[in-house]
């Protein structure tokens, strides 16, 4: 049904950064294809994108998969951002990276679990976001 996009920094400079930008174009985009219903049926996702500082780092690499919530019928996932993405060119690159990895790990997940989830139909519509 939808995308909810978070971030998570333990420092402000991160509103001024080219992957705070990137995320927030993103997630413009995904809200005005909310808001015209253009967004495929089924459960939501939500990321949280979580941004390292200087004392504090997430104790992952990569993409973690949290619990699915039945009653939202939202499915969570972390990601975890290094240093290197904040101030990069390749950031905007790096946010659709990331979606499409959520689609497909979604994908499995509700295949696992017999949950309907058109991925051809979030496959389209992220393609279409660029």
């Amino acid at each position: 049904m939808t995308i909810f996009i978070s971030t998570t920094s333990p420092t402000a400079s991160f509103k001024e950064s080219k992957l705070e930008q990137a995320i927030t174009q993103m997630a413009v985009k995904l809200a005005k294809e909310r808001s015209t219903g253009s967004l495929p049926q089924g459960p939501s996702l939500d990321i949280n994108f979580l941004v390292p500082g200087k004392y504090e780092k997430p104790d992952f690499t990569g993409m973690r998969m949290g619990n699915y919530d039945e009653e939202q019928t939202t499915l969570y996932f972390e990601r975890f951002v290094p240093d290197r993405l904040l101030e990069s060119d390749e950031a905007e690159e790096f946010v659709k990276l990331v979606l499409e990895d959520v689609v497909d790990n979604a994908a499995s997940f509700f295949a696992e679990h017999k949950v309907n989830f058109d991925i051809k139909s979030w496959q389209r519509t992220l393609s279409t976001l660029n």
